[in-house]
């Protein structure tokens, strides 16, 4: 997406292609829920296309119903790649089409993300750890937990990790979520 400077706006068509067996545990084509939007590649496309990325917050209700989401999905396809063998969710490839008003992309992705094949980098780590562990602990206290994680091996003790990861009340952060976002 960013490669190609593709916006969700810009875009007219996406099919996606999977080999037997790779698409199993994708049983939802129109979501409605946070938790169907998680098992729809309808729905991760058209997310990842809008909003560059996908996190947590992707998949909370009112997200998937979106409306600009909902329009987009409807041009997402899926579609069966023949191939002779049979593939896991986790092992196989995937061909994928994007049209824009401008142009089409066409890429054959082996890879997964976060797979020793296409490892995350420390930022993408270091931002999907504070994301989930601020939800918790506060971004204060899931800086401090993130620093001596990192760390860990210059600790003189490693217990100082588990205080660490206790919430202190006051660092929850109620405001989180796509909701209050949304709502503001």
């Amino acid at each position: 997406i960013r490669q190609h400077g593709i916006r969700g706006r810009d875009v007219q068509a996406v099919e996606i292609g999977f080999p037997p067996g790779s698409d199993t545990a994708l049983i939802h084509t129109n979501p409605h829920t946070g938790l169907e939007g998680k098992f729809s590649i309808e729905y991760v496309a058209a997310a990842c296309l809008l909003d560059g990325k996908v996190g947590i917050d992707t998949f909370s209700d009112v997200m998937v119903n979106r409306p600009e989401v909902r329009a987009l999905m409807q041009n997402v396809k899926r579609y069966r790649i023949q191939d002779s063998r049979m593939y896991s969710g986790a092992v196989g490839y995937n061909d994928v089409m994007v049209r824009t008003t401008q142009s089409e992309h066409r890429v054959r992705e082996d890879r997964a993300p976060g797979s020793p094949a296409w490892p995350v980098s420390a930022a993408e780590r270091d931002e999907k750890f504070l994301d989930c562990a601020g939800r918790v602990l506060g971004d204060v206290g899931a800086r401090r937990v993130l620093e001596l994680a990192v760390g860990i091996r210059g600790l003189d003790d490693v217990a100082k990790l588990a205080p660490a990861m206790v919430p202190a009340e006051s660092a929850v952060r109620a405001d989180r979520g796509a909701g209050a976002v949304l709502a503001k």
